[in-house]
């Protein structure tokens, strides 16, 4: 198949781009939250999508809409992040792949810059949802064979965070100078490498946190342990590092994918 933006395509463009054998849509997720006094609010979404759109490019595939909600608790407490709603993100992401999966799409693939724990739980508690429903569709029984699971379309979530774990973390780290957190070295080296135009490079001299949550405890929103809106050091931050650990976050998801198209 060839590449496909969704949001420009015609019904009739789609309809015969997920005929085609092992069609594949590429769904990137963010999440719009504070990213410090530097980064804009949809920092996620900017990284995330710009990561999905390469990779859609060069492996020919397609190119899904957009979800730029998502759940976030340790940035909540700052003016712009968005305080959706667990059931509201999952019910959002269930109707998307739900609506994909009943016209025919044979794989799809989300793909979230955002890292939050409760955030990845709700998108593959969707998932697990629209499986369910396809699985009750085609009268299988609830442990179902190899054969009848292979039958259903497939599903794959994966996050930029669970993508640096492993391998990826041998070769991230040795690019940077500090430990790389939220709105720190590693996603300001990023922005400054794919959206320099949204930077505010006059506040990152200097610009460090280390907010001092409390351990074990329950807590609904970051501030006030958290108040410039880092999670660690920005100052050491480069366009150079940005592009290095850009181009590996696309290649390992290009693998990725590759896997499922073959």
């Amino acid at each position: 198949m060839k590449f496909l933006n969704y949001l420009e395509a015609t019904w009739e463009e789609f309809r015969d781009a997920i005929k085609e054998k092992n069609s594949l849509i590429l769904i990137p997720v963010g999440c719009l939250e504070e990213h410090g006094p530097h980064l804009p609010i949809n920092c996620d979404c900017v990284i995330g999508e710009k990561i999905c759109e390469i990779v859609a490019v060069d492996n020919q595939i397609i190119l899904g809409p957009p979800i730029r909600f998502g759940v976030s608790r340790t940035t909540q407490g700052f003016p712009g992040t968005m305080e959706i709603k667990v059931e509201t993100l999952k019910a959002l992401v269930y109707d998307i792949i739900n609506s994909f999966t009943s016209q025919g799409v044979k794989n799809i693939v989300l793909f979230t810059w955002h890292g939050g724990v409760t955030h990845a739980t709700m998108l593959r508690e969707a998932c697990i949802d629209v499986m369910e429903k396809l699985r009750e569709l085609a009268n299988f029984p609830k442990v179902m064979d190899i054969g009848q699971f292979e039958s259903l379309p497939r599903i794959y979530l994966h996050s930029g965070v669970r993508l640096f774990d492993g391998q990826l973390e041998k070769e991230i780290l040795p690019i940077l100078e500090t430990i790389p957190h939220h709105a720190a070295e590693l996603e300001t080296s990023m922005m400054l490498y794919c959206a320099p135009h949204l930077v505010k490079k006059e506040k990152i001299e200097g610009l460090k946190e280390f907010p001092n949550f409390p351990e074990g405890r329950i807590y609904v929103r970051g501030n006030p342990w958290l108040k410039k809106g880092l999670m660690g050091d920005a100052s050491k931050s480069t366009s150079e590092k940005g592009e290095k650990i850009f181009k590996i976050f696309v290649r390992a998801l290009s693998e990725r994918i590759r896997e499922y198209i073959r």
